[in-house]
């Protein structure tokens, strides 16, 4: 068993006293939830140094029996960035006076040069995500919910263009279900080091800091790795984990088995072939190794909501911002689907998503004019684009309850497409 602080100590004599030579990991949430007389939650005891079994931990570290009738004394874990000042630490004396004095911090294994910490370990800490009142469900939501609250491992890739909900799909979903979600956001330079877990140098020391995947699979969490396919042939240290093996941290020579509930979500905006599959809208995505694909149980396809959903959508944002407008509303939802349809035809290359049109909702919120809102929020298009797209934008204010307008494409001498609504 590694080297334990006093309050440490204190924690596995007291549970000793309660549940024996071993104690299981439903056993502590149980005991820990029922009062604040307990104290905090004691992660660093659920970890594979203690582990007996699968979600067994011992207090074999008990010499002393305490009545499990007197409450445990309370105390407050220190905060992460605290106990990394105290990561390499000196073995304690065995003295009152040292043992009143030491403070708490996560369970670390000390060496001549260098440590290990698992951030995101402290009791008090939840990483389940806020409900979003204005969150409408659609498209793929009912099955990522279904995957998440049947509690297995079963990894999903979802894809889909930008700003149709595949991130916030996953995230209320979480919310809706009280799941705890780590995200993590992939980019050209993700590596192993940023995923499972890599040494840091602190105060002249190394240490060494569990990633966003690993704190994930300790803590039963949903790991969200969004826009997988920005990230290089180095997420393949994804592999073994996508079959639900463990994962297994060779710098330090540590296993850590996945704890029930785990799992892995990935968003992206292609199938994994490239820049090529959509063009040149999805710069740097790259080509995804076939095995890591295959991986996933299910792949999602999600597309953008319904107008009848969308408008929903807006009219809860506009509502929010304390601007009702369900003409304006309206307005917007039409427009869009006219712009989207002439996409699908190729008939222009950007497309108006359902983020854009919230963007625009809150624009209009803050400056109180519907016309400026649009503008400030088509500005981040060319110009020639942006002129077309206010231009539909005023048709459709115009013409009202109307039929929408149809678009027209025109060969120029050059060879370009030039497009009017």
């Amino acid at each position: 068993m590694a080297t334990l602080n006093a309050i440490q100590r204190e924690v596995i004599k007291h549970l000793s006293a309660v549940f024996g030579a071993t104690v299981s990991r439903g056993q502590l949430m149980d005991y820990y939830a029922k009062g604040k007389n307990h104290g905090i939650l004691p992660r660093w005891l659920m970890t594979p140094e203690f582990s007996v079994s699968r979600g067994v931990y011992s207090l074999v570290e008990n010499t002393t029996k305490l009545d499990p009738g007197k409450p445990f004394p309370t105390f407050k874990q220190s905060t992460v960035q605290k106990a990394v000042k105290a990561t390499v630490v000196e073995p304690v004396a065995e003295t009152a006076e040292a043992e009143a004095s030491a403070q708490v911090v996560p369970m670390v294994r000390p060496t001549k040069k260098s440590a290990t910490i698992t951030i995101g370990e402290q009791g008090e800490e939840s990483f389940v995500p806020d409900r979003y009142r204005n969150f409408v469900p659609f498209g793929n939501y009912d099955d990522v919910y279904k995957v998440i609250k049947a509690g297995v491992f079963y990894p999903v890739f979802i894809t889909g263009l930008s700003g149709n909900g595949k991130t916030m799909m996953v995230e209320q979903a979480c919310a809706m279900l009280g799941r705890e979600m780590i995200r993590v956001q992939v980019t050209p330079e993700t590596d192993e080091d940023d995923l499972i877990g890599g040494f840091r140098l602190i105060d002249g020391e190394t240490v060494w800091f569990d990633g966003p995947v690993t704190i994930a699979a300790i803590r039963g969490a949903v790991c969200l790795i969004d826009e997988i396919d920005y990230g290089t042939g180095k997420i393949s240290c994804l592999q073994a984990i996508l079959e639900g093996k463990g994962i297994h941290l060779k710098k330090v020579n540590r296993f850590v088995p996945l704890t029930d509930g785990f799992n892995v979500i990935a968003t992206a905006n292609t199938k994994g072939r490239g820049s090529e599959e959509n063009g040149a809208r999805y710069v740097n995505t790259q080509l995804i190794n076939e095995a890591l694909l295959e991986r996933f149980g299910i792949t999602l396809e999600q597309e953008f909501p319904t107008m009848k959903t969308e408008l929903k959508i807006l009219e809860k944002e506009l509502a929010s911002m304390g601007r009702p407008d369900e003409e304006f509303a309206s307005a917007l939802v039409k427009w869009a689907e006219v712009i989207r349809r002439s996409f699908e035809n190729q008939a222009v290359e950007d497309v108006i998503s359902t983020r854009r049109l919230v963007h625009i909702v809150r624009a209009f919120g803050i400056f109180g004019d519907k016309l400026k809102a649009v503008e400030k929020c088509l500005n981040r298009f060319d110009r020639q684009t942006r002129d077309s797209f206010l231009e539909l934008f005023t048709k459709v204010t115009v013409e009202g309850a109307g039929a929408a307008p149809e678009t027209q494409t025109t060969q120029e001498n050059d060879g370009s497409v030039s497009v009017s609504f």
